[in-house]
């Protein structure tokens, strides 16, 4: 996790229905998450990760392209992981105080999450 200060330019800080650009202040913070996933397993692994996020806060960019994005979370799924292979996945978030968001809450689907280690098994949708 990083911060990144926001000067002079416009940052979207809030999804509002009747504008759909949404409300933007002049400056701000954007949290930048990144997540190391590595198969450390002989064979090659396919699952579902989610990553969690305070409800209050506007993703930006996200690399690899998710499965899906909701108020709450982003859903990657990870088609073919390879033995010794590593994947980084990327995210954004605005509308967050400096310190709002200090550590990923990850969840896995589709693999036994005692292969996973710093993710929980999936209990949502």
């Amino acid at each position: 996790m990083e911060y990144e200060k926001v000067r002079g330019k416009q940052v979207q800080t809030k999804l509002d229905v009747n504008n759909p650009k949404g409300q933007t202040e002049s400056g701000g913070w954007i949290a930048k998450s990144t997540i190391m996933v590595v198969n450390y397993k002989g064979k090659p692994q396919k699952f579902s990760l989610y990553a969690l996020f305070p409800k209050n806060a506007t993703v930006g960019e996200v690399k690899p392209k998710p499965t899906k994005i909701t108020d709450t979370y982003i859903k990657w799924s990870l088609e073919s992981i390879d033995p010794t292979d590593k994947i980084d996945l990327f995210f954004e978030l605005a509308g967050l105080n400096k310190g709002d968001f200090d550590e990923n809450d990850l969840y896995v689907q589709n693999i036994n999450p005692t292969y996973v280690i710093g993710a929980d098994k999936w209990e949502g949708e």
